[in-house]
């Protein structure tokens, strides 16, 4: 992975126990390209952070974490909850400042596999994506939502 001064960046932040993502952009790049100082939204000062801890911001690396005892699957209609993912994966990539040509929404029973559905597919880029949830079977159950390079009618 290349970076680069003034590229949009999803940096890994933790707070004790709460890891979260941050959007922002590159100032600069220490000589030893072990750091990068960031300018994350909203703050004035460009923090140092590890570049393990730095990934470019693209429609496939824009990623939301869910408890899946937050969806209450199962005790609600299918579309409320692929409504839910869908929706919360737009906020996501709305913090990330990704620019969405077209989102189409799939129906229900629409399952890539046995713990995997297909939600939507989507163009960025002139490129056409597959927004997926695949349901883990950690424990907690935890959700993965995310987009994939999709070829419609391959």
């Amino acid at each position: 992975m290349m970076l680069r001064t003034g590229d949009r960046v999803r940096v890994r932040c933790s707070d004790g126990d709460v890891t979260a993502s941050r959007y922002g952009y590159i100032d600069r790049i220490i000589a030893s390209r072990t750091h990068a100082f960031v300018f994350l939204d909203d703050e004035i000062r460009a923090r140092h952070v590890p570049v393990v801890d730095i990934v470019p911001v693209h429609v496939s690396t824009v990623d939301v974490y869910i408890a899946d005892e937050l969806l209450r699957r199962g005790e609600i209609p299918e579309t409320a909850v692929r409504g839910e993912l869908i929706r919360r994966w737009g906020w996501e990539a709305d913090d990330a400042g990704l620019d969405l040509e077209a989102l189409v929404t799939l129906g229900d029973g629409t399952y890539a596999d046995h713990d995997t559905w297909a939600l939507a597919e989507l163009n960025a880029g002139g490129a056409h994506y597959l927004l997926r949830a695949h349901f883990g079977c950690s424990t907690p159950r935890i959700v993965h939502i995310h987009a994939v390079p999709h070829y419609p009618g391959n």
